[in-house]
């Protein structure tokens, strides 16, 4: 088997799950090889140990994966390599994992070297991207794993003609044989533990702020201790220095995390959206009592609030997000409302339904069958007539932008005529409409972006800023700069209205957008500025 981290080894859970499994096969006999390619920018890698037996494939000399704009013909060569050297009698399987074009790698592999080759597609995460990505390379997968059952729900319903090849493997995780039984709190703090990510989009880190201020006000004594790095590590760093009962330290061995879990109370996880956290199964692992939101993925089939853990009320619906926090008060409140005696209970309680349900030999056992079962499948080759790659340079439609992206958005802005707008997004989806911008200077306030580490950047020309700080600027309007996220970003709006500006989605549902007027010419005033000029030129480039 051939795992493929497209971020190298960075601190999370994909990260584990891939070393945790390759170990776990390699002991039972199956040839298997990491593919490590370098990390994003702002990351920093975790020094852990390749399980004995994995090969490993170092890509970290070449470029990001993010940084190559679909074009992976760089990374090919090596797979094919890999592959080769992993084959014996059978074909080998693919794990592409996380990003679009780690799967364009694998769609390539297909066209040239298809008997050799089965793709098996897993999603990680409950997230329109991932099911997204999933759909798009459907042609080539010969199976499609869910980490929880939401997920695998999701995927026949986004999938039905391959509901068949979709599989439920929840993650596994190593089990001590013994419930670890942690010393009484009388005299000393609460502890808390959060290791993962410290980002704002994904894991909402700062309700952990609001948390600690909540039960500091509470008067409850505790010690939050966050574990990890990410884009949010300079605000979460910030919070820190005035807040005595709070310290993040950087990424450490997955055997370093499982330390920490031993001598902490409570596992805190505030994320908007997970698959099934394998962080919060090795948490339950080590009787360290888990403390999350109840998102529709992964939380509540694991846990029984107030049996195993408890679950927070995230305002998981379409039309309202809990803010950051909301979530921080109400997970302080759910902390200091555990009576003597019930952490305990709660600490055995978790640790036994890791060890009956989300054991890694458990996890094992369900991998090998699935790849005995694609083995026996037929080859499934990428058609000749399509590109490989996710993303793209321009605005003809890629993965993450649908080939209609740029005549709508063009639409929604000529519509917008005399306003001030700023574009909620500085992802692919912006960066591939660059040129549908640029036509439109005149009208373009600048972007907000919700990862704190963009804020007071600058692109192409027009400033970066916090949602929080839109009105500011100058603005009258946002334009939700975003195909896959865009009904996630749309539940957040409020930040936005509370400042009196109108928010704008691009694509289905939004009457502003498909009754605006399109606007095909570029005035000489608009294609002269020092924006349209520079976005023009970085999008060519």
């Amino acid at each position: 088997m051939l795992i493929a981290l497209p971020c190298g080894l960075s601190a999370g859970g994909v990260t584990t799950w891939a070393l945790r499994l390759s170990g776990e096969l390699s002991q039972r006999g199956y040839a298997c090889a990491l593919i490590l390619h370098r990390l994003r920018a702002g990351d920093s890698p975790i020094a852990a140990t390749i399980p004995p037996g994995v090969r490993v494939v170092d890509l970290t000399a070449l470029p990001a994966m993010d940084a190559v704009a679909g074009d992976v013909s760089i990374f090919v060569p090596h797979y094919a390599r890999a592959v080769e050297s992993l084959r014996g009698q059978g074909p080998v399987a693919i794990s592409p994992n996380l990003m679009g074009d780690c799967f364009a790698i694998a769609a390539a592999l297909t066209q040239t070297m298809p008997d050799a080759v089965r793709t098996i597609g897993w999603c990680h995460l409950d997230s329109d991207y991932d099911r997204r990505v999933l759909a798009h390379y459907e042609p080539i997968l010969h199976a499609c794993v869910g980490v929880s059952d939401w997920i695998v729900d999701s995927l026949r319903r986004s999938l039905p003609a391959r509901a068949a090849d979709a599989h439920n493997i929840p993650y596994g995780v190593v089990v001590p044989e013994a419930c670890l039984v942690r010393p009484p709190l009388g005299g000393r703090p609460l502890r808390l533990v959060y290791p993962g990510r410290v980002d704002e989009n994904v894991k909402r880190i700062s309700a952990l702020v609001h948390m600690v201020d909540a039960l500091t006000a509470a008067g409850v004594e505790h010690e939050l201790t966050i574990i990890g790095d990410g884009p949010a590590s300079g605000a979460i760093d910030a919070a820190a220095r005035t807040r005595p009962s709070m310290r993040r330290l950087p990424p450490v061995t997955p055997d370093a995390i499982v330390h920490a879990l031993d001598t902490h109370d409570l596992f805190v996880l505030p994320s908007r959206v997970e698959g099934l956290s394998v962080a919060m199964l090795e948490a339950m692992a080590h009787a360290c009592v888990p403390v999350v939101t109840m998102v529709r993925s992964g939380a509540a089939q694991a846990i029984t609030h107030q049996r195993n853990g408890l679950l927070i009320d995230a305002g998981d619906n379409p039309t309202h997000d809990a803010t950051p926090q909301q979530i921080g008060q109400a997970m302080a409140a759910a902390i200091g409302a555990i009576e003597p005696g019930q952490l305990s209970a709660l600490a055995r309680a978790a640790w036994a339904t890791a060890r009956e349900r989300y054991s890694m030999q458990a996890h094992a056992d369900r991998v090998c069958n699935l790849l005995e079962r694609v083995a026996r499948m037929p080859p499934r080759a990428w058609p000749t007539t399509r590109a490989c790659s996710f993303t793209s340079t321009n605005s003809g439609g890629s993965g993450t932008v649908p080939s209609d992206a740029a005549s709508r958005l063009a639409r929604l802005l000529g519509s917008l005529t005399g306003r001030h707008v700023l574009l909620h997004g500085t992802g692919r989806h912006t960066i591939e409409l660059g040129e549908v911008i640029a036509a439109h200077a005149d009208r373009i306030a600048g972007f907000t972006d919700d990862d704190p580490s963009r804020a007071n950047a600058t692109m192409w020309g027009w400033p970066i800023v916090s949602p929080d700080q839109a009105a500011s600027f100058g603005a009258t309007d946002v334009i939700i700069s975003s195909w896959l996220h865009q009904e996630a970003i749309w539940a957040r709006r409020a930040v936005y209205e509370r400042q009196g500006l109108r928010v704008h989605r691009v694509y289905a549902g939004v009457d502003d957008a498909s009754a605006a007027p399109v606007q095909s010419g570029v005035s000489p005033a608009q294609a002269n500025s020092p924006s349209a000029r520079a976005v023009s030129a970085a999008v060519r480039a």
